[in-house]
């Protein structure tokens, strides 16, 4: 019979062997953690709710803690799985703690001034109109993306429960900020089809998002294949990139390569995923394909860390790590030693945020954790620094074929060290594509050998 948890049950460091199973019956508590950062979004765009946030925010972060470190899939194979487990867990105590610990509110760009009462404008796209504070005048105009002029009228009661609904959801799934006041500070990539509108731009968004999916999906499942090939990776549990039988120059080069194969699939992963939820919102939520720009914007061709991490690389996780490590950090040095190590503190913090997250993020798998991702980040910290003395020093940013080459000694030799972490924590070796549901291993493999079998 499957366990269910309560509440005093929970000890924060059980043997991996005496956590919960994630099993169909389990999973609704793995998502559960989801509902208090919903509510805490919602309570974040109305006035005077800081002393509610705070209250839940404790249950809110420890119920995201007892779910990381109390559930687990049991096989070593679904050692990816589990990661992803530890990731969603932290991702949502990251937005517990912004949403509620935030004390100015969030608004979208095109809100007016707070005024007397809440009420949402009107879309058929479920976005709502309210002001920072959770105020703003009523009206319903009725163009999808909010573009014609809307008329004073008295909104019903369960149109602005609906539109609250979609506009909480909004701020929560739109975790780049994208139309918020929040968001302005981070780099969008340009949208592929600025010039249309209406019908058109959601009938030609949703093919180039199907096909992006489909590119990076299928692509993805040929790497993920690619690195199984690794002498290593043939079995499910711990494996290391370095073939310890290979002469020096061949071990490195296997686990560069390696490296470098890690950081595609990342990419891919992302690609896919971030496509196959923006088809679906914009397909059936009905959001508009604005909302949804490129995740990302050709990272393999940056020329500098600080182009790469703050521009290229995906901004998904950049206001969780200025919440969880840049804004603490600036807040205690800035005082201390100025505004200008405030901001290099902001920087440090950052990367420590992101080191710690994807190491917490292996809790779940059970094995012991290692610092390799937190070495890799705080060495990508260390070589933006290097990037602002060069320009001090020489009036130049960093840039060009040596610029490349530069990101790419930082970014697939210095991912060694996080790569190696996570490999030896069986990612490489576990599933990450369900073989039923990969395009190579269940349709083109079988195939492939059938008719060379005939041949």
């Amino acid at each position: 019979m499957d366990r269910i948890p309560t509440i005093p049950s929970f000890y924060p460091f059980l043997p991996p062997s005496e956590r919960i199973p994630i099993t169909i019956y389990t999973i609704p508590l793995i998502l559960s953690i989801g509902a208090p950062v919903f509510l805490l979004a919602d309570l974040a765009r109305r006035p005077n709710t800081l002393l509610y946030r705070h209250a839940i925010l404790a249950f809110a972060g420890y119920w995201c803690l007892y779910v990381m470190t109390g559930f687990r899939w049991m096989s070593m194979d679904m050692a990816p799985w589990n990661f992803a487990l530890g990731l969603w867990c932290l991702m949502a105590f990251a937005k517990t703690v912004e949403y509620g610990t935030n004390t100015t509110g969030f608004r979208r760009l095109d809100e007016p001034e707070p005024v007397s009462t809440y009420a949402p404008t009107s879309h058929t796209n479920g976005d709502a109109k309210p002001s920072t504070n959770g105020h703003a005048s009523i009206h319903n105009g009725t163009t999808r993306n909010g573009d014609a002029p809307s008329r004073s009228v008295q909104a019903p009661a369960e149109d602005i429960f609906e539109h609250r609904i979609g506009d909480t959801l909004d701020l929560v799934c739109f975790v780049r900020g994208v139309g918020w006041a929040h968001g302005e500070g981070t780099y969008i990539p340009p949208f592929p089809f600025p010039s249309l509108s209406g019908p058109e731009l959601r009938r030609k968004w949703l093919r180039y998002a199907a096909m992006q999916f489909l590119m990076a999906f299928l692509l993805f499942d040929a790497v993920e294949v690619a690195l199984k090939q690794h002498p290593n990776f043939r079995s499910p549990g711990p494996a290391s990139m370095f073939v310890s039988s290979l002469p020096p120059l061949k071990r490195f080069g296997l686990a560069t390569a390696t490296s470098l194969a890690t950081g595609i699939a990342v990419v891919l992963g992302f690609q896919s995923a971030y496509y196959f939820f923006g088809f679906c919102c914009v397909l059936f939520k009905g959001d508009d394909p604005r909302s949804w720009p490129p995740i990302q914007d050709a990272p393999w061709f940056a020329t500098s860390l600080h182009d790469f991490w703050a521009k290229k690389w995906h901004q998904l996780l950049r206001r969780s790590f200025l919440v969880m490590g840049g804004y603490p950090l600036q807040y205690l040095i800035s005082p201390l030693l100025g505004p200008a190590a405030g901001e290099i503190a902001a920087v440090v913090g950052v990367f420590l945020a992101s080191g710690l997250l994807h190491m917490l993020a292996q809790f779940p798998i059970g094995l012991p954790l290692q610092w390799g991702s937190v070495l890799f980040f705080l060495m990508q910290g260390a070589g933006v620094g290097l990037e602002r003395v060069f320009r001090i020093v020489t009036g130049k940013h960093v840039g060009g074929v040596a610029g490349w080459v530069w990101v790419a000694a930082w970014v697939v030799l210095g991912g060694i060290l996080a790569c190696e972490d996570w490999h030896m924590h069986g990612l490489g070796a576990g599933i990450v594509i369900p073989p039923m549901f990969s395009p190579l291993r269940a349709v083109i493999l079988p195939l492939g050998r059938r008719l060379w079998g005939q041949s």
